[in-house]
């Protein structure tokens, strides 16, 4: 069992190091089998990823290097066995990045997992999650399946009823392929315009492990498959903030082709467990 200040402890201090260009400490944060995925530092949905202490300071040192980037961490979430955090991204004062990531640590305090997620900023930054109102977690689990629902479905009578009217919306590109730019836009009517145009009928099954809920925010962490008994394609990570009638105000789509962990034979996302 983890306590949250062993998560709070290891997360300032891997930040911290991150800051100071210390890659060599920085990967002695990690335990010696622990891991390290993080979505390609130039823009790709694709993970960059090593095992180990030595591995992992050598993708810090050669593939990020120093960057003058300032996270802002307005989520925080510690549970026995999983860390979420979620937050932004700053670069000389500018708002250019939102991210998320999944945190595991052993008893000693070490990181066995981190999985990071990142997509270009939309809609405006969210303040700290403590400073708004608390959302019923049923209440939460239950929009959001009819979110699911009816993305699957494309029933968009029903998607209008879930969001607000200024609702912020961002999902990997539909048909990267042809198009790798983002589905991101603001707004229900445009959300609506957007999935009904460019996402239409597919036959992605998602096949979610954890759900993770606090105060008004919720976290979804799993994978995607081509049909319901399809491949392994894309791991997930979704972020929803809701209203307090339940309503969904933002929902952002964070995502790996191939799925995070694949190239080091990891799960996508960590082991299932109640909470």
């Amino acid at each position: 069992m983890t306590t949250e200040q062993q998560f709070r402890t290891v997360t300032d201090t891997f930040i911290d190091l991150l800051r100071a260009n210390d890659f060599a400490a920085a990967g002695l944060c990690f335990a010696p089998d622990g891991w390290y995925s993080h979505q390609d530092y130039d823009g790709t949905e694709r993970q960059d990823e090593a095992r180990g202490p030595a591995a992992i300071a050598q993708l810090l040192s050669s593939v990020r290097g120093p960057r003058a980037w300032k996270p802002r961490i307005h989520t925080f979430i510690g549970l026995d066995d999983l860390c979420i955090l979620e937050g932004d991204r700053y670069s000389d004062g500018e708002w250019t990045a939102m991210f998320v990531a999944a945190l595991t640590v052993d008893d000693a305090g070490l990181i066995t997992s981190l999985i990071v997620y990142w997509v270009p900023a939309n809609g405006d930054p969210l303040p700290p999650s403590e400073a708004e109102d608390e959302v019923d977690s049923d209440l939460m689990k239950a929009t959001l399946a009819r979110y699911i629902a009816a993305m699957e479905s494309s029933n968009f009578e029903d998607l209008r009823q879930i969001l607000t009217d200024h609702a912020v919306y961002s999902h990997p590109a539909y048909d990267p392929e042809q198009d790798p730019t983002r589905a991101d836009t603001v707004g229900r009517d445009a959300i609506i315009e957007m999935t009904r145009i460019g996402r239409g009928n597919r036959s992605w099954f998602h096949d979610t492990e954890r759900f993770v809920t606090y105060r008004n925010r919720i976290f979804i962490l799993g994978v995607a498959r081509d049909g319901e008994d399809g491949p392994t394609n894309y791991s997930y990570l979704g972020a929803g903030r809701f209203e307090p009638d339940g309503r969904l105000n933002r929902w952002i789509g964070y995502g790996s082709t191939p799925p995070a962990g694949a190239s080091l034979s990891e799960p996508a996302a960590t082991a299932s467990a109640s909470s």
